[in-house]
């Protein structure tokens, strides 16, 4: 973080470079965006407090089923406090499972059943617990195909009428290119 900061490196929050993909918004040169995933404490006890002393924005990807249950876990208040003083706060699914490779034989009508589960739960009780859209998705693992892909539309345009925005192909080649 010192780094960015030293190189004044801008630090733009996640949803400047969905505007950025979506309305051709124009960024800062040479931006980046900050996103933790999973939920863990440490992203409360470590990271966030290096984030604000710099003044970055940043995203963290929860997933749901860890939440106030796993030790090394964040509860739903440490969620609420950090979403009240500016971290966004979006979907990692239910479990954090590789979707596209379900630990268990399937159906393909089972298969596809259980990745709707893992988005939309998710994005329900994300949005139930925070009072706030859920409107991006950070695939567990990165892992990700066009089924997949398919079943993120499908629940943005199925669900009430609100926008999940995965972490597409285009978001990808950002992170190997940085």
């Amino acid at each position: 973080m010192r780094y960015l900061s030293v190189q004044k490196i801008p630090v733009i929050p996640l949803s400047a470079f969905v505007d950025h993909l979506d309305k051709k918004t124009p960024l800062p040169e040479h931006s980046v965006v900050i996103t933790i995933d999973d939920g863990y404490k440490t992203a409360k006890s470590i990271a966030w407090p290096i984030l604000k002393r710099y003044g970055f924005p940043f995203t963290l990807y929860v997933y749901t089923h860890a939440i106030s249950r796993l030790p090394t876990a964040l509860k739903w208040d440490d969620l609420r406090e950090m979403q009240a003083a500016g971290v966004d706060i979006e979907s990692h699914s239910v479990t954090h499972p590789l979707l596209t490779h379900p630990g268990k034989a399937m159906t393909r009508k089972d298969y596809i059943s259980w990745v709707d589960d893992e988005l939309v739960e998710s994005k329900q009780r994300l949005e139930s617990e925070l009072g706030k859209p859920v409107t991006a998705l950070a695939y567990p693992f990165g892992g990700y195909d066009e089924l997949i892909v398919d079943r993120v539309r499908h629940v943005q345009q199925s669900y009430d009428g609100s926008d999940l925005r995965p972490l597409s192909r285009r978001y990808r080649r950002l992170d190997r290119s940085t």
